[in-house]
């Protein structure tokens, strides 16, 4: 059998979907490679993974805040400091299984003297080293500024100017792999790859929103978003939304929708950006009724047959929530 390679591609809080791609992976027996490689937050998702504790990842990425990765810096240097990064690095990563792996393990880092990317390989380097080359591979240059590692200041390593998001190369040059999965979280990467590499990508089917959201709503819809990518892509099928699922197992009449939006959630106040038809994806109807997605910021509303928006919800969670009070309030 040939050898498979992880490529875990970057983008901050857009992390959270390699998450999801990874549940998918498990339930489909194909989670385990011979070598993984991670740009960015890429890096940080390629040591969990190569611990092998998917819930650990989990329960990470579920309770991430702003806060944690975006600390204000006192320094008067940079916008941010790295202390959150390296709170999250040290009372949850195991260094250790990273360390004593026998899956090699790479992170990418961009020299801020000559502008070129480095590729380190993490097995057999101690905890302190590995922090650093983590820390590195995540310096931001707009947030955080230049990291330093052995005496070198270093950028993050997907940087677009210079750096290398999708870093397919340490594992076809250096441990001659030529089967990969690419993880990707914008869908415009550069994945070059050489002509007797073969690459499957797992893109996302619509925007994973802002990389600096970090809200938990947004962080499970990424998950979520991520697994239903992912078995689209590798089993040949497209699961159902879950938001589908709830409403056609509670409402099956236009009456009966009626009465499900009154339960609703409707807005304060209008919003144009996130009125606008284009932002949106319709995932469901009954009747004249259309359930609709927002493509960015993953919010639900319901459109009447005269495309007047009749409820509207922020999160998943709030459109279950008033799934569950029509099923009290009318007995279904």
């Amino acid at each position: 059998m040939n050898k498979r390679g992880l490529v875990l591609c970057g983008g901050v809080a857009k992390g959270a979907y390699q998450i999801g791609v990874w549940k998918a992976l498990r339930e489909l027996g194909l989670d385990q490679f011979d070598a993984i490689s991670g740009a960015s937050v890429g890096a940080l998702n390629a040591v969990l993974w190569a611990a092998g504790d998917y819930e650990n990842a989990y329960r990470i990425w579920s309770s991430l805040r702003f806060s944690d990765f975006i600390t204000p810096s006192t320094d008067g240097k940079r916008i941010a400091s790295r202390d959150g990064l390296r709170r999250i690095i040290r009372e949850h990563a195991d260094l250790s299984a990273v360390r004593e792996s026998r899956i090699p393990i790479y992170v990418n880092i961009l020299n801020a003297r000559n502008m070129q990317v480095e590729y380190r390989r993490l097995n057999g380097l101690s905890d302190a080293e590995i922090e650093d080359l983590l820390i590195a591979s995540s310096s931001i240059p707009a947030v955080y500024g230049k990291a330093e590692v052995n005496g070198e200041q270093y950028w993050d390593g997907g940087w677009f100017l210079g750096g290398d998001n999708a870093p397919c190369l340490p594992l076809y040059r250096n441990e001659g792999i030529r089967d990969l999965l690419v993880i990707e979280l914008t869908g415009s990467e550069r994945v070059e790859l050489p002509p007797d590499c073969r690459a499957i990508r797992i893109i996302p089917d619509y925007s994973l929103g802002n990389l600096l959201h970090f809200g938990q709503s947004a962080i499970a819809q990424r998950m979520e978003q991520g697994y239903r990518d992912a078995m689209a892509v590798l089993a040949g099928t497209q699961p159902e939304l879950p938001e589908v699922d709830a409403l056609l197992s509670a409402v099956h009449t236009v009456p009966e929708l009626e009465q499900l939006i009154r339960c609703g959630s409707y807005p304060n106040a209008p919003l144009s950006v996130m009125d606008g038809g284009v932002f949106w994806d319709d995932i469901c109807s009954i009747g004249p009724y259309r359930l609709q997605r927002h493509k960015e910021f993953l919010n639900l509303r319901i459109l009447d047959g005269n495309g007047v928006r009749r409820a509207w919800w922020l999160r998943s969670s709030d459109f279950f929530a008033a799934i569950e009070k029509y099923k009290k309030l009318y007995s279904i």
